[in-house]
């Protein structure tokens, strides 16, 4: 009887047990898939760590990241409502190539090695001389100067492009509204479906925010509440064109 009880209560563990871990749909792999680059046993991980949300999926992830930054050159170039300002062949740090940044322009960096679950990174502008930024997990958001930025940047084999809101104000208060929510607050990495809350934050949804908060609904071309947006999907919500770019291809 105590045999038949044991080997009872094994299988209800195990049943459990497989019940509690997230499973997902295997996407096709290759050395480019999110697969490769963000596996999910390395999601399990920064769950269980905490930088992204329990109710965040693989699945979820994985779909977010399917936009790549070729897709997000493709969909900007094409558009006849943008200029091209500037572009390069050769490695040139991206903030001497433009002299002036303007409140609200977004940086869009380009990211293939993903650690943190997401493909790219995205800043913005608070000023000329200073940009609100996350660097990624064990960081806060913070208003950094501008050198500070690029130093930190600047060695990074990826290609760059900056993005200028086509409304001056709108840039001007989505810089306000970082400037005033990021300033020194101490608000730590984590990724979330919510993109309503402040407490947490990463770096696109830190443009998508500013810009949503700041400049309010008409800067922005789709609203969400409960979603994942990436650096190269921040054309598709908020309404920025191209102010000029770097790459060091």
């Amino acid at each position: 009887m105590k045999k038949q009880l044991k080997k009872m209560m094994a299988v209800v563990l195990t049943t459990v047990m497989a019940l509690s871990v997230p499973t997902f749909t295997a996407f096709a792999a290759d050395e480019h898939s999110y697969e490769t680059l963000f596996p999910y046993e390395k999601y399990l991980e920064k769950v269980e760590q905490g930088y992204i949300a329990p109710d965040v999926s693989y699945e979820t992830l994985a779909r977010a990241n399917q936009k790549t930054f070729e897709d997000l050159c493709s969909s900007m170039d094409n558009n006849p409502n943008f200029t091209l300002i500037y572009e390069s062949d050769s490695y040139i740090d991206p903030l001497t190539v433009v002299e002036t940044l303007y409140p609200g322009d977004v940086f869009i960096m380009e990211d293939t090695l993903t650690s943190s679950a997401i493909l790219g990174h995205a800043a913005m502008a608070v000023s000329n001389t200073e940009i609100a930024n996350i660097v990624g997990e064990e960081t806060v958001a913070d208003i950094v100067p501008r050198s500070t930025f690029d130093d930190y940047y600047k060695n990074q084999e990826r290609a760059v492009k900056i993005y200028r809101s086509n409304n001056y104000n709108w840039g001007v208060d989505a810089a306000l509204w970082a400037d005033k929510t990021f300033r020194g607050t101490k608000i730590p990495y984590k990724i979330t479906m919510n993109l309503t809350s402040t407490s947490s934050v990463y770096c696109s949804k830190l443009v998508y925010q500013a810009y949503r908060y700041g400049a309010g609904f008409t800067s922005l071309w789709r609203e969400e509440n409960y979603d994942i947006i990436t650096p190269y999907g921040l054309p598709d919500y908020i309404k920025i064109g191209k102010h000029g770019e770097y790459d060091t291809e």
